[in-house]
């Protein structure tokens, strides 16, 4: 933290630094550094000469230097009382000035895009990690949690970050704009737009992740999307980004308004999982269809074809719901508690597209976010005990395939 016996040494380097990384980010360039040096001293109160050198500066320390001219900004202003509100604004103020608008970042992540996705995703995450709008909130504990033949993974977080977890902060009207609450400032948010099926959504990272590039695809327009939308969303979506997976986000929480798809790079514990018998569908026989040991009814379907996978899933989905068996004399599946509601997860793997099928009821997930189903599960101030306990409940609650 800057005092004040040092701050004249300091805030000189500070503020070359912060407008070396602001240049970096792709919204300034080199001819705007004096324009910028004379915004950071007015904001933070500094009036000293710049006479530090320019010096290569690593841009994840951006949080930090604006942090410290923020401290800077209410030493000069000498006020008695600052309000944490008040703090959090004034150092998204310094943030937004190295933020790019919405208009540069879309037009830099479709130039990396044109080059892979990936290049495309790491341009906006470590824009999101330089601007100070991800912050690791949970603890992903590495030891597995084994029941039966399943195995989970639990993470650790407090009360607060599960309320910011499901805020509704990500909606298309909220992209900078400034609450009265400390999680509602992040005029620094940026998001990238995209278009699915003729319908405007828009692509973030989450400020609270957990997983690692944990982000949202959330729609502009508050909607109710049938089966066969939300099949073809996720398929679209991982031929957009195949290094992470894609799932439905429709979980316990109802506020967070137009939020549809959730998504990471991290792998699952649900991919891990054993067979417990394969069902073979005479009309789809290019499809994979394989029901798993999980301590809720999962199914995993294959297959090289996108179109036959998605075709399939939503023929055995419909099916399943109403009650049917489908499947051949020897290997047929059948739902043995009815289950109206289903988590979808798709990704691409090294033998062709992967879906996979997690029936539910709301009394398996009142306590957890979407991917519970899948093997990570996220409980405020849980331990590892009750975490354990909470699976071996799962094993209860249905009577699976």
């Amino acid at each position: 933290m800057v005092t004040k016996t040092n701050m004249t040494e300091q805030m000189d380097q500070v503020i070359v630094d912060f407008t070396t990384i602001a240049i970096q980010t792709g919204g300034w360039m080199e001819m705007d550094r004096l324009y910028l040096y004379n915004r950071l001293k007015t904001m933070s109160g500094y009036s000293g000469e710049l006479s530090q050198p320019v010096h290569a500066i690593n841009a994840n320390e951006a949080p930090e230097l604006a942090a410290q001219l923020t401290e800077c900004y209410f030493q000069k202003s000498k006020q008695d009382q600052v309000s944490e509100v008040e703090r959090k604004q004034k150092l998204v103020d310094f943030l937004d000035l190295l933020t790019p608008p919405t208009s540069v970042v879309n037009a830099l992540f479709a130039k990396y895009y044109a080059k892979s996705p990936k290049e495309a995703t790491d341009y906006f995450y470590q824009l999101n990690k330089t601007t100070g709008t991800i912050q690791k909130e949970g603890e992903l504990i590495d030891e597995p949690l084994f029941v039966d033949k399943a195995q989970f993974k639990a993470c650790i977080v407090p009360d607060s970050a599960m309320e910011k977890a499901f805020d509704a902060n990500y909606r298309f009207d909220m992209e900078g704009s400034c609450g009265v609450t400390t999680e509602e400032i992040h005029t620094n948010r940026r998001m990238i737009r995209m278009n699915l099926q003729g319908e405007s959504y828009g692509f973030h990272y989450l400020s609270d992740e957990i997983l690692a590039e944990e982000f949202t695809v959330i729609a502009e327009k508050e909607q109710s999307l049938s089966l066969h939308a939300k099949l073809s969303h996720l398929g679209r979506l991982v031929e957009l980004f195949p290094h992470y997976f894609v799932a439905t986000n429709n979980g316990n929480n109802q506020e967070r308004v137009g939020d549809q798809y959730r998504g990471a790079s991290d792998p699952l514990p649900i991919y891990q999982a054993s067979t417990k018998f394969q069902c073979k569908l005479p009309f789809f026989p290019e499809v994979a269809v394989t029901a798993l040991n999980w301590p809720v009814p999962v199914l995993r379907i294959q297959a090289t074809n996108q179109h036959a996978l998605l075709k399939t899933a939503e023929y055995v989905i419909k099916a399943l719901q109403q009650g049917e068996q489908i499947g051949d004399a020897n290997n047929s599946l059948h739902l043995a508690t009815a289950s109206k509601d289903v988590l979808l997860l798709a990704r691409k793997s090294d033998s062709g597209h992967e879906l996979y099928v997690a029936f539910h009821s709301e009394k398996t997930l009142t306590e957890v976010q979407a991917l519970g189903a899948f093997g990570i599960l996220v409980m405020p101030n849980a331990s590892i005990a009750d975490h354990k306990r909470f699976i071996q409940q799962l094993n209860g609650t249905f009577h699976t395939f």
